[in-house]
């Protein structure tokens, strides 16, 4: 193991949710023809739409089961010079440990089930945009826990060119 990564204090342990199996239900990528990659791209936050809907399943006395869908939706004007505009759902089914507290349950699948389920929608969304004529955009990290607006960000993630190109001339200037 790399000795450089035992500093920290955190620890690995199992979750009390599994993430079962999760798919795509729903993918739309569009590219923007009009983009244009010399100007700089007007995208802000609040342009994705990010929706959830948790539904506990039956569970007869086992572990709880639940459903959870989420979908991800950007679909801007030419004067945001986006790259793309997108549509993607997913649906995800998790159980919960059923030592784990059941007045708990729902804020663990918010919380961490979607985080999953991001996750895996921004990845895919990312290679969607791959394969098109411009570079992919990455959809900014988000946090489901509720937080003070003043503790997060509002930027969409940039593309992959601007942000090499940022990171090249901080590394040429160190």
């Amino acid at each position: 193991m790399n000795e450089n990564l035992n500093g920290g204090k955190m620890k690995a342990r199992p979750s009390p949710l599994k993430c079962m199996t999760y798919f795509l239900t729903d993918l739309l990528v569009t590219a923007n023809l009009e983009y244009d990659a010399s100007q700089k791209s007007k995208l802000d936050f609040e342009d994705i739409k990010i929706a959830t809907r948790p539904a506990e399943l039956e569970n007869a006395g086992k572990n709880q089961v639940w459903k959870l869908v989420i979908a991800v939706h950007q679909n801007v004007g030419r004067e945001k010079n986006s790259p793309y505009n997108f549509s993607a759902t997913m649906t995800g089914h998790f159980e919960v440990q059923k030592t784990y507290p059941a007045e708990n349950s729902k804020k663990l699948v918010e919380i961490n089930g979607c985080s999953m389920l991001y996750g895996a929608l921004r990845q895919i969304l990312c290679n969607a945009m791959s394969n098109g004529p411009y570079m992919p955009i990455f959809l900014p990290t988000v946090c489901f826990i509720e937080a003070p607006e003043s503790a997060c960000g509002n930027k969409i993630a940039e593309n992959r060119q601007a942000y090499n190109s940022k990171h090249k001339k901080a590394k040429g200037a160190s």
